[in-house]
């Protein structure tokens, strides 16, 4: 890895993303809403099948080869409330 991202990234990031990604229904409603309107092409590149923890590690990869990580996603921001 590079000297900008952690070795535990993935480890991270499937730590954060498991408990919401359990079912396909609920993958893929994190993805409408995170990508749906403003970045389609990601929306779409993004793999669901699979068990929970490896949909969370190809997300993140997804996020990764998109520019996404880290320091924030330069194409997407989420919304703040």
């Amino acid at each position: 890895m590079t000297a900008e991202l952690p070795d535990d990234l993935f480890t991270c990031v499937k730590q954060l993303l498991l408990p919401h990604v359990t079912q396909a229904g609920d993958r893929e409603a994190l993805l409408i809403e995170a990508f749906y309107i403003r970045e389609r092409s990601l929306f779409y590149t993004i793999a669901r099948e699979g068990r929970p923890d490896t949909f969370a590690v190809q997300c993140a990869r997804a996020l990764l080869d998109y520019g996404c990580l880290p320091g924030g996603c330069t194409r997407w921001r989420p919304c703040s409330r």
